[in-house]
């Protein structure tokens, strides 16, 4: 089922034109996702652990009309290969911005991530302030003031009651297809690739709230309101640390809201890469948004 990820995510991406690369950084041989005009905003979204840039479809059905849009794989779920299978925060901060300069020259690049992808996102800001931007982050992993022994457990799986029991904080109604594949689920996140990234993560990694006011970039933040792995408190202790911070509560969603709500996810993320154009400006903390009617 592992190997079907590759095609599943093609089958998704390659009809909003997308199309996929190599590049080599390092000693990775990333797979990246292309879509939109040379020219265009430069972003590159950073998908979650166990997952693969199919999250991403919803938001770049949107981006992809006017902006340059990269979307690497972070493990071998999707075709990247790389030590370990996959890439922890330390090794993805460091493969991103090479391929920030790859790509881009020296254009300062937007970065969006969910979850994992999120904190690399925050790291790799934290790293090259002047090489990014703007952050939007979904369901951002990584802030230090949370009970992280909780979170350890429920991310380790090797059983089907694990998948229960994790399903229960990701989804507030699992969506029909991941219902069917709690046995794939359970592949992705007993894999090597996810393994790699919880044996090299460390605390040294996560950020808190002394690094958060260093940020000088806008940051859009946004949560599933019923999120079980990091709550909605600790997203709004983040938007506070944050000096240029809008942070984005999605109603009928949990962690996994790019499964549960992408239509409600893309329009979020499009409606704060719009409203941060131009330079850091304080932003309200906190809003619940819904999806208009147009």
């Amino acid at each position: 089922m592992l190997r079907l990820m590759p095609t599943a995510t093609a089958a998704a991406l390659l009809p909003l034109g997308a199309r996929a690369v190599r590049q080599r950084v390092g000693d990775v041989d990333l797979k990246v996702w292309q879509v939109g005009p040379t020219e265009g905003e430069p972003w590159i979204l950073l998908h979650g652990m166990g997952s693969t840039a199919l999250s991403w479809r919803a938001p770049l059905a949107l981006l992809r009309r006017d902006c340059r849009v990269l979307v690497p794989e972070l493990s071998a779920h999707g075709g990247t290969v790389c030590p370990g299978s996959g890439l922890g925060v330390g090794d993805g901060v460091a493969a991103i911005l090479e391929l920030a300069r790859i790509s881009f020259g020296d254009r300062p690049v937007n970065l969006g991530g969910i979850s994992l992808g999120a904190w690399i996102a925050v790291r790799a800001a934290l790293a090259a302030p002047d090489r990014v931007s703007r952050l939007v982050l979904a369901a951002a992993a990584g802030y230090r003031d949370q009970d992280w022994d909780r979170i350890s457990r429920l991310v380790t799986i090797e059983t089907l009651e694990d998948v229960e029991r994790f399903y229960r904080v990701m989804f507030v109604r699992p969506p029909l297809l991941l219902r069917a594949g709690r046995r794939a689920f359970r592949a992705a996140y007993s894999s090597a690739s996810v393994r790699q990234v919880l044996n090299t993560t460390r605390e040294i990694d996560a950020f808190g709230d002394e690094e958060l006011a260093r940020l000088r970039q806008p940051v859009g933040l946004i949560w599933g309101e019923a999120d079980g792995l990091f709550e909605v408190p600790a997203a709004r202790r983040m938007a506070a640390a944050i000096p240029s911070s809008h942070l984005v509560v999605l109603p009928g969603c949990a962690h996994g809201l790019q499964w549960e709500q992408p239509r409600l996810l893309a329009a979020a993320f499009r409606d704060l890469q719009s409203s941060m154009n131009g330079p850091p400006r304080a932003v309200p903390m906190d809003g619940r948004w819904t999806l208009r009617n147009t």
